[in-house]
C-alpha cells in the first residue's frame, strides 16, 4: 500500500499544476486506499473460493511440467494438502503420508513417468 501511495503522490505532484488541485488529490488518497483494501479483500476471497472449486482465472501450468506425475501422485493419490495455505494443521501428517508411500515404493511408477522420454538434457522450458 505504501508503494501505491508513493505512486499516487508522485503522479499528483507531476501532473497537477495548481496547488489547490494537488491538495484535492492528496485528500482523496486515503479514501482511495480504503476502497482498494475493501475491493482487494473481496476479490481475494472470491478468487480463493473459485480456486477451491477448481475454477481458475489462470490455468495451473504444473500439468505441463516434467515433474507433474510426482506432483499428481502426492496431491491426488496420497490426498495431501501441502503448500495450499488452507489447512490450519501441521504438515506433519502429509509428510508422513509421503514418507510412508516412498517407504512402500509407491513413488516408483510416477518417477518413471517423469523420466519417460527424458533426453538427459535440461528443458524444454516454458515461459
Amino acid at each position: 500500500m505504501q508503494k501505491l501511495r508513493q505512486v499516487l503522490v508522485e503522479h499528483s505532484l507531476k501532473y497537477s499544476a495548481a496547488k489547490e488541485e494537488r491538495v484535492s488529490i492528496f485528500n482523496k488518497i486515503p479514501a482511495f486506499e480504503e476502497e482498494v483494501k475493501v475491493q482487494l479483500e473481496r476479490e481475494v476471497k472470491a478468487a480463493r473460493e473459485n480456486y477451491d472449486k477448481g475454477v481458475y482465472a489462470v490455468p495451473n501450468r504444473i500439468v505441463d511440467c516434467r515433474s507433474y506425475p510426482l506432483y499428481d501422485f502426492v496431491r491426488t493419490e496420497l490426498e495431501t494438502c501441502l503448500l495450499t495455505g488452507q489447512k490450519s494443521q501441521s504438515p506433519g501428517s502429509d509428510i508422513e503420508k509421503v514418507y510412508d508411500a516412498i517407504s512402500d515404493g509407491k513413488h516408483v511408477a510416477p518417477l518413471m513417468r517423469v523420466l519417460d522420454g527424458w533426453t538427459c538434457a535440461p528443458g524444454p522450458f516454458h515461459v
